[in-house]
């Protein structure tokens, strides 16, 4: 519906290369017609391992559009843990480049080269793809680290993705003419509200560039000159934008934070609204989000907000009664986005995601 609202409007802008609604769509209209021919459909898995482009953002939507789930792998992480990835995620295809193809351990996927075989995709039909997934079937798999010795793929379905995406327009209010971000790393989970909010809205994606994401004085400028309205930056970093000065004329609506715990409260003088969020991965992404105020009291830490959209968070004892106001628990998360366990992990599916009582 964007594509055909909107065609030459911006989707995606890194750097020098940028891409509008129409280009992203038929582009991914072809890798998606090439990956079904693989064999990409319902609940199969398809690794992306790609530096940060606009080309990473076509293959995410190709995914999706061949009804397919998708792997984000982050281009540091060790061959090994990649090639465990990949193995443990049953993955089918890999979309990669040549260079990065040569570091990566041997795996079972099949590869295929952006760069080199630009022609055959090229030749794919740019029409859209007729593929409507069921909203219990896979979206994409995410990797944490938990307590295990190796990570675990966490599997996120539709109806978890669209919960947090139809929140997240409505609590930021996202809209097409928004300019966005993409700071998190390829491999977080962030990722997810970096994206599909944003393109289902026909917002702009700008993608962060290596400096930026490192130098709270870069980000700054850099999301000043490029007139971002809405961005997530990870709690590190927000800490450190929030003790820098900041002009006025800043279009930043919603700095958006979260992964680790908050320390620092925004001033009165600072011209945009804070976002605090908490979430596991295994809840796609967020389960609470809040508003910080200005707040100069020293001893406290910023709250985490309220359950999201269709979200349920109960504090519970060690026979999952609900605890006392005051009293210290256990945060269990229940709803539409939680996710369905742990690939290939029924054991630990089954010890972490327990019947819910009430």
């Amino acid at each position: 519906q964007k594509v055909q609202h909107a065609p030459k409007a911006l989707a995606v802008v890194g750097g020098e290369k940028q891409l509008t609604y129409e280009q992203l769509n038929k582009s991914a209209n072809q890798l998606a017609r090439r990956l079904m021919e693989l064999g990409v459909g319902p609940e199969v898995c398809v690794g992306i391992y790609l530096d940060r482009s606009p080309e990473w953002i076509t293959c995410l939507l190709a995914v999706i559009k061949a009804g397919g789930a998708y792997l984000p792998i982050d281009p540091a992480s060790p061959a090994e843990r990649v090639a465990f990835m990949l193995e443990d995620a049953h993955a089918r295809v890999l979309l990669t480049t040549k260079p990065e193809s040569t570091k990566l351990a041997e795996h079972s996927a099949h590869v295929i080269c952006l760069d080199t075989e630009w022609h055959t995709l090229a030749s794919e039909s740019t029409d859209n793809v007729e593929v409507t997934p069921d909203p219990d079937s896979l979206a994409y798999i995410i990797y944490t680290s938990g307590p295990t010795v190796w990570p675990k793929g966490v599997a996120v379905t539709h109806r978890g993705l669209l919960n947090l995406v139809h929140w997240y327009c409505q609590a930021f209010a996202l809209s097409s003419a928004d300019r966005s971000t993409q700071v998190a790393g390829l491999g977080f989970d962030a990722t997810v509200w970096e994206v599909w909010p944003q393109l289902t809205e026909g917002a702009s994606i700008y993608l962060a560039n290596e400096e930026a994401r490192i130098s709270a004085e870069a980000l700054r400028d850099w999301l000043v000159a490029e007139q971002i309205a809405v961005s997530y930056v990870p709690t590190p970093l927000t800490e450190a934008l929030l003790g820098l000065e900041w002009p006025s004329a800043s279009a930043l609506r919603f700095l958006i934070t979260g992964g680790d715990t908050l320390h620092r409260f925004p001033t009165t003088s600072h011209p945009f609204v804070v976002m605090n969020n908490y979430g596991p991965t295994e809840n796609t992404v967020v389960v609470s989000s809040g508003a910080v105020e200005p707040n100069e009291q020293s001893g406290l830490l910023p709250h985490i907000g309220k359950p999201i959209a269709n979200v349920q968070v109960y504090v519970l004892g060690p026979q999952l009664e609900v605890v006392p106001i005051g009293v210290v628990g256990e945060l269990y998360v229940s709803g539409a986005s939680q996710a369905r366990g742990y690939v290939g992990h029924p054991e630990i599916t089954a010890e972490r995601f327990v019947p819910n009582p009430y």
